[in-house]
């Protein structure tokens, strides 16, 4: 299917290319890249190699993040038009999977007496259904002390709320933001096996479980080809910059003799050692902590 049909292609800013056939897509993505290339390397050749990896086209997305806005007295729930004056009111969207779409609709039922707010729907590979809630502070203040409407969302799904993605519980009678939940919330790949993954709703991952499996393919057959290459006949030490949850980390540690993962997300360094832990990799895998970009990335010693 070269196309994606849907209702809002010519005013949301969701899907800048949507009305592109894939093939024209694919070419614009390709020169992309060389310009990318171009700047970042200057004359150095690019890989003889260029592949193109796609997870087909729509239903991929297993999260997906919303505005909210009813400044103008018209609630609206979805993504800013292609101006970006206002919002398109998302009835529905063709790049979400099934089981988000469902969540999208039922979701669609509450109506959050704020001016402006951001919201993160997710499900997970089991099927759990989560929402992180970004509002201003005197708005979940409001909330929490009407409560009948997070009460009715708890019922259905996972709730996290804030920048600090707090979980919303019950305690004492009374509703609480208590410190974030780790979950089992996304998971990565190592051939056909299915490594789950803790993390939190609003941890980033890639947009859907389909997307990150044809991504986590085409990264273990370069990491095979690059072995076959060298001396040993192998994948040594590998050094990981952004290992966020352990998306790459995991299959990586799988698939070589050590990984040296930096990431500077304190929260996402949690869920990658409780995974690692799980899986018995904590001996293939150093965890580092900091921001390594710039002088302190050049500094490293990768000898050994």
């Amino acid at each position: 299917m070269e196309f994606l049909s849907c209702t809002y292609a010519s005013i949301c800013s969701g899907c800048d290319w949507l009305l592109k056939p894939a093939s024209e897509q694919r070419d614009l993505k390709l020169e992309n890249f060389k310009s990318t290339w171009s700047t970042v390397n200057g004359q150095a050749s690019l890989p003889s190699e260029i592949g193109w990896v796609t997870a087909g086209v729509g239903g991929s997305r297993d999260r997906i993040d919303l505005m909210i806005d009813q400044r103008t007295g018209v609630y609206k729930l979805g993504f800013f038009d292609q101006f970006r004056t206002g919002l398109v009111d998302l009835q529905g969207c063709p790049q979400l999977s099934p089981a988000l779409e469902k969540w999208l609709q039922e979701f669609r039922q509450f109506r959050f007496p704020i001016q402006r707010g951001s919201v993160r729907l997710r499900v997970s590979p089991s099927g759990e259904k989560g929402v992180w809630l970004d509002f201003a502070n005197v708005d979940i203040k409001t909330l929490l002390d009407e409560r009948v409407l997070l009460d009715s969302l708890r019922a259905v799904a996972v709730v996290e709320i804030g920048q600090k993605r707090k979980r919303l519980v019950e305690k004492d009678g009374r509703l609480k933001l208590e410190d974030p939940e780790l979950a089992p919330w996304f998971e990565t790949y190592s051939g056909d096996r299915k490594i789950p993954l803790y993390a939190m709703i609003g941890s980033f991952t890639q947009p859907g479980f389909g997307v990150n499996r044809a991504l986590i393919g085409e990264t273990l057959r370069l990491s095979e080809k690059i072995s076959t290459a060298l001396p040993s006949g192998r994948l040594g030490r590998v050094a990981e910059f952004g290992s966020g949850i352990g998306n790459f980390t995991l299959p990586l540690a799988l698939a070589s003799d050590h990984v040296d993962a930096y990431e500077v997300d304190t929260l996402a360094l949690e869920g990658l050692s409780r995974t690692l832990v799980e899986q018995d990799l904590t001996e293939k895998v150093t965890i580092h902590s900091g921001n390594y970009q710039g002088e302190k990335a050049s500094n490293l010693d990768f000898t050994g």
